[in-house]
């Protein structure tokens, strides 16, 4: 539950500027109701009411003081939003990262600024940890051949990366060389499961590794770490800012970060584990860019084999 609220208080925050906004500055733009999207695909289903619950106490405390409305909606048409994004017609989008790597070439020249919520506090980027049970006799990437193995629901990023690694160093892809993949809510529960020996391996990011062995102890002595990843995977989502509505992220930028962040709209956030709001430069994209590329190159390779 905690994963699924925390991609989309994701977007809320985004209001705060407005609040804020109306308290400290004179009202230089004309009165608007600014466009956001949220594309739906990959970051669970909006129907949950405790999610509704978390998204409409952010709203009343981030636009009490506001002369901004804020129409708010969800997609299901990834090429209608990025058409709209390019023609001006959103001002903020909220979309799974994959597929901003997907569609780089498409939405980049448009962006003002990009921003992803942290878990851990000036952690922009994960590290993966592929983990089996001490008691198999998997050692290695090579032994997952026909095992299972679990990933996070709705981490597109795992994915990415499992298949990656695979094709790197086994010639194959995931669908191919394993079993099975089973997917879970929260990497605590990937971990027990492996700990009972219910799947064969699992990833999960380091810091959600460190904390769950430092909560149970047990996990540690019974799991083993065959492999790690560079430190280069971004958040899950990626709120982004076009670039005709740069006061936005200016907005932003002055009034979001933690450390002036309205107190009850922190609490709120707290309880789902945001630490932080962080900006991510082009020199920061490049690596998982990069990384993505070579994917596409050898997944392109591995299909015309």
């Amino acid at each position: 539950m905690k994963q699924t609220l925390l991609k989309y208080i994701s977007f809320c925050i985004l209001i705060l500027p407005f609040s804020l906004y109306a308290e400290v500055t004179a009202d230089t733009h004309e009165k608007k109701e600014s466009i956001a999207i949220i594309y739906k695909k990959g970051l669970a289903s909006i129907d949950n009411k405790d999610v509704r619950l978390a998204v409409d106490l952010l709203l009343k405390e981030v636009t009490a003081k506001s002369k901004y409305t804020i129409k708010t909606e969800f997609s299901n048409d990834l090429k209608k939003t990025i058409d709209d994004f390019q023609h001006s017609k959103i001002d903020i989008l909220s979309l799974g990262f994959i597929y901003y790597l997907q569609h780089y070439d498409e939405i980049n020249d448009f962006i003002e600024d990009r921003w992803v919520l942290l878990a851990k506090k000036n952690d922009k980027f994960r590290r993966f940890l592929l983990i089996t049970n001490k008691k198999s006799n998997i050692n290695s990437l090579k032994d997952l051949r026909d095992k299972s193995v679990g990933l996070v629901k709705f981490d597109s990023i795992q994915d990415l990366y499992l298949d990656t690694t695979l094709l790197q160093e086994q010639k194959e892809d995931a669908a191919s060389f394993l079993k099975t993949k089973k997917y879970y809510l929260k990497p605590s529960r990937a971990l027990i499961k492996l700990f009972f020996n219910q799947i064969d391996a699992c990833i999960v990011t380091e810091y959600a590794y460190n904390t769950a062995t430092e909560i149970n102890p047990q996990l540690k002595k019974q799991l083993k770490i065959i492999q790690r990843s560079e430190d280069i995977f971004p958040p899950i989502v990626l709120i982004l800012t076009h670039k005709n509505s740069s006061y936005f992220s200016k907005l932003y930028e002055k009034f979001v970060f933690t450390s002036q962040m309205n107190p009850k709209t922190k609490q709120i956030l707290n309880m789902y584990q945001t630490v932080q709001s962080v900006g991510l430069s082009d020199e920061d994209i490049q690596p998982i860019y990069r990384y993505y590329q070579t994917y596409k190159q050898l997944k392109n390779e591995y299909k015309q084999r």
